[in-house]
């Protein structure tokens, strides 16, 4: 610490103008009475103990404003680097097909959501013969009146009221035409009528409440919660989705869903 007083210029001088008035009065007094001088020496004293350790001498050649401006840029390019590097691998999985969302408000598929147990849509529109004993049958109210096919209507999914369990087979039982193929719960579970996407703009999480109502619904463990920095995203394994509905059912927000199913026009096997 002694070393640190005698090297700090500040201090040297404030140090040498103090004794030098302290000896002046002591020996001449001929400036002001001894104590004031004291209390003069001692002020001068203390302000030169004060700068010794409150000030920091910059690097030579650089200012403490630029020092301080250098600081903080590097913190916001950390920060920005972070954040780029998040956002990077959920884009990364997005484009691998393993996560899905859009920036479309609309919460609605292009195609209808058709249930498990067709072959190709155009297969089951020439089989379909519009007797909706299927939307009457189904438990979950998960079928209701869609597509008009001449003086008929063809069976679609709605997860409005209800979403669709793989150990439920209700409606192949009873379609008359065969439209709809009769597949076990573990067969119906590999196959992908369609895929849920989210939509951040309608979803809670994006106004900062918490939310997990699609991920606990999921039952094949689709979607998982990502938080990157301040912000939190939903990713969607399509490669396990089967496009059941449960997480659009279970969505709390209103009145646009924040996550929803885009269907399949033609459904695919989730082993392919």
């Amino acid at each position: 610490m002694l070393i640190s007083f005698i090297k700090n210029r500040k201090f040297r001088g404030c140090f040498l103008v103090g004794t030098s008035l302290l000896w002046t009065v002591a020996t001449h007094g001929s400036i002001l009475p001894l104590a004031g001088c004291w209390a003069i020496g001692i002020i001068l004293f203390m302000w030169g103990a004060y700068l010794c350790f409150s000030s920091k001498k910059p690097t030579e050649g650089v200012s403490a404003r630029s020092i301080d401006v250098s600081r903080r840029s590097f913190l916001t390019f950390a920060a920005t680097l972070a954040h780029d590097e998040g956002l990077q691998a959920i884009q990364s999985k997005v484009a691998l097909g393993t996560s899905a969302f859009t920036g479309n408000r609309n919460p609605k598929s292009r195609y209808p959501v058709l249930p498990a147990g067709i072959d190709t849509f155009e297969k089951f529109k020439s089989r379909c013969n519009s007797c909706l004993a299927c939307i009457q049958a189904c438990p979950s109210h998960v079928l209701e009146p869609g597509m008009k096919i001449g003086q008929g209507v063809l069976p679609q999914q709605s997860f409005r009221m209800g979403w669709c369990d793989a150990s439920c087979h209700t409606c192949s039982e009873v379609c008359p035409t065969g439209a709809i193929t009769t597949l076990t719960a573990e067969e119906k579970s590999l196959v992908q009528t369609g895929h849920a996407i989210w939509i951040k703009e309608n979803c809670r999480l994006t106004d900062g409440e918490t939310c997990q109502a699609c991920v606990d619904a999921c039952p094949y463990g689709c979607i998982e919660e990502v938080r990157n920095g301040r912000k939190t995203y939903l990713l969607v394994s399509n490669h396990r989705c089967t496009g059941c509905g449960a997480c659009e059912f279970s969505c709390p927000a209103s009145p646009l869903k924040g996550i929803y199913i885009e269907a399949e026009r033609n459904h695919r096997s989730l082993l392919s």
